[in-house]
């Protein structure tokens, strides 16, 4: 699928529910209003937009919540998606505090990666800022999924004042395992507007004095999103910026998001969608869907306006419209 700009669109970012098992402060309120259960698109309206989708030209599917691993049937879901003709790789971003005992079902479902979202090492700075002591159960998913073969990225948001005197430690999770630790600038949406991101090129300065300055080698992204990695002398894993805020990647976009309640997204930044669970439920044939998606597609903003005064933007928050 190619949009109006050029950029080809290969990559579905897959939000299956709203709920998360955590407060994180800078993403989800600590009361929110919860979508009823006929709201969100069930297994079967799912599967079906992805094998549509897929069959347009998606390559990757990257499972999203809310907290995924609380959606039931989350395993069914990985196992259809995992079935779907074309083959795409099914992917997840969790917080991990269910992901130890589930990742060998998961496996055998389909899964072929897994990120996990960590900002601190600390277990009481952890608390605090998801609101549960629960940095053992992520630290034994980080474990767990590396030991089971399966690729690991570790996924950070540095905020100011909440964990910039830990951005060194949590690297150090590269250092005698093959796993991507990745630095992602946060981005002012919904909560996340009370807090200060930490820039991208600050976390290199801060992590070039703790390593040195010489033991960076530059290497491009793997293709599979905006990361750009670098390899640390003597250690396994990688180390990755994402940069949407200082140095962004709307001219390479090769992504699309479709939200628990059916609404595919072009944009991250603004509210336009088209709307597939009417779609689907209204009686519409695969190839009306399709039509809808293509026209979405080419649609596609140029690039996004976080940064900018502009009014027209979608209000929801993060976890609302998928991580």
């Amino acid at each position: 699928m190619t949009d109006g700009c050029g950029r080809i669109t290969d990559y579905l970012r897959l939000s299956v529910t709203d709920k998360c098992n955590l407060r994180c402060r800078y993403c989800m309120p600590c009361e929110v209003e919860r979508l009823s259960h006929h709201d969100i698109l069930s297994i079967e309206e799912t599967s079906r937009i992805c094998a549509i989708l897929c069959d347009l030209g998606i390559r990757r599917i990257r499972i999203t919540g809310g907290e995924p691993l609380v959606r039931k049937g989350i395993t069914e879901l990985v196992q259809r998606l995992s079935e779907i003709d074309s083959a795409p790789a099914i992917m997840m971003t969790t917080n991990g505090v269910l992901l130890a005992d589930r990742i060998d079902s998961l496996i055998d479902a389909g899964l072929k990666s897994v990120n996990i979202s960590l900002d601190t090492t600390d277990r009481n700075a952890y608390a605090r800022l998801t609101g549960e002591d629960a940095l053992q159960d992520v630290i034994a998913a980080v474990d767990a999924a590396y030991s089971s073969g399966m690729r690991v990225r570790i996924n950070c948001v540095p905020i100011r004042g909440i964990n910039d005197d830990e951005l060194v430690k949590i690297a150090m999770f590269a250092s005698d395992r093959a796993i991507d630790v990745r630095f992602i600038e946060l981005m002012p949406i919904g909560c996340a507007n009370a807090y200060e991101g930490i820039s991208s090129e600050e976390v290199r300065s801060t992590l070039t004095k703790a390593f040195g300055e010489r033991e960076w080698a530059a290497e491009g992204g793997t293709g599979e999103g905006p990361a750009v990695y670098y390899n640390l002398r003597g250690f396994c894993g990688r180390i990755g910026y994402i940069s949407p805020m200082s140095h962004p990647f709307c001219s390479s976009c090769n992504r699309i998001r479709l939200t628990q309640t059916g609404q595919l997204k072009p944009c991250l930044y603004y509210p336009d969608s088209a709307d597939l669970r009417k779609m689907i439920r209204g009686g519409c044939s695969d190839e009306d869907i399709k039509k809808a998606i293509m026209s979405c597609i080419n649609n596609k903003p140029a690039e996004h306006g976080f940064g900018s005064s502009s009014p027209d933007h979608d209000n929801r928050q993060m976890f609302q419209i998928g991580g």
